[in-house]
């Protein structure tokens, strides 16, 4: 892994502007001894997703696999879906 080391100033506000550099528009921040501050990019979701997450491991692998190899994913016609009214049985 390459790292790239930069040195950067806070402005007036007491910021550190990261300009194109940044990666996500939020960072979990860890304040470690001797000053140093570790910004870690982090994506926030609804605590029941992340429920599900934690709770089905294999929905999760099946969902990461199906981000990664769309190509995999079978495709059904929405006429597949059928009404509700089937669904309630009428």
């Amino acid at each position: 892994m390459a790292f790239d080391l930069d040195e950067v100033e806070l402005d007036s506000r007491r910021r550190v502007l990261l300009g194109d550099r940044a990666v996500s528009n939020r960072y979990r921040v860890v304040f470690e001894p001797g000053g140093v501050i570790v910004l870690t990019p982090v994506v926030s979701i609804p605590y029941a997703e992340a429920q599900l997450w934690q709770n089905n491991p294999e929905l999760a692998k099946k969902l990461v696999d199906s981000v990664a190899h769309p190509e995999r994913l079978e495709r059904h016609p929405i006429s597949d879906l059928g009404s509700a009214d089937q669904e309630d049985g009428k």
